[in-house]
């Protein structure tokens, strides 16, 4: 069970007087790890304190992408919880603190950057705002999907062009624009089934499912 797993988790925690970064690195990817499954097994009131705490350790090590990875974690459980406005805020700024990386970035740090502005545009348009969710996804998301490629699932987080446009189709979606959403379903290549899964076991099958509901 996932609760057994944190109770021991946090027991050897307690038992530690002090952690050394590795340790809170693993403690973090841990914690994020288990998030997907809690919301699968339906324990998602757990969702929120294992984001949490994944955010405490990843800050405690200072590393940035580490920090970005934990942030787009919190930031799905926070769109899960019905909190767009948070949700919105936190994946901003943590996109923002990934942009210094960027004009040498990696695939890895693209990666982290798009997923984040990925949780940014859906925050958008559940706070009203589909235009500002259009323009981050046509511009800097698809430009960082451009610099990853297709095929990568750096962090679990599965970003990429194909993850784009699951979001654009979504954002229409959600927004009762069937018909731009019907034109940008047929854009996005789903025989890729083993993507499919990859999204729905991060826990976002709710991404998934309007592509695959308006391509049948």
């Amino acid at each position: 069970m996932p609760t057994g797993a944190l109770v021991r988790l946090y027991r050897i925690q307690r038992r530690m007087s002090t952690v050394s970064l590795q340790a809170c690195r693993q403690i973090s990817e841990v914690y994020r790890l288990t998030r997907p499954v809690l919301k699968r097994v339906g324990r998602v009131e757990l969702c929120g304190l294992v984001s949490d705490r994944a955010m405490r350790y990843a800050e405690e090590t200072e590393d940035p992408l580490l920090i970005a990875a934990a942030t787009w974690s919190l930031g799905h459980t926070m769109l899960s919880d019905d909190m767009p406005a948070g949700a919105l805020d936190l994946a901003m700024k943590g996109s923002e603190a990934l942009e210094p990386l960027l004009p040498d970035g990696t695939p890895e740090q693209f990666s982290l950057y798009g997923g984040l502005l990925l949780v940014a545009a859906l925050a958008s348009a559940r706070t009203g705002d589909p235009w500002r969710a259009r323009e981050l996804l046509g511009g800097r998301a698809h430009k960082a999907a451009l610099r990853v490629g297709e095929g990568y699932n750096y962090h679990r987080m599965v970003f990429g062009p194909t993850n784009v446009g699951i979001h654009k189709v979504t954002v229409e979606h959600e927004q009762g624009e069937i018909s731009e959403a019907l034109r940008l379903a047929d854009q996005v290549d789903i025989s890729f089934s083993h993507f499919l899964i990859d999204v729905m076991n991060e826990g976002n099958a709710a991404q998934c499912v309007p592509l695959i509901h308006l391509s049948t």
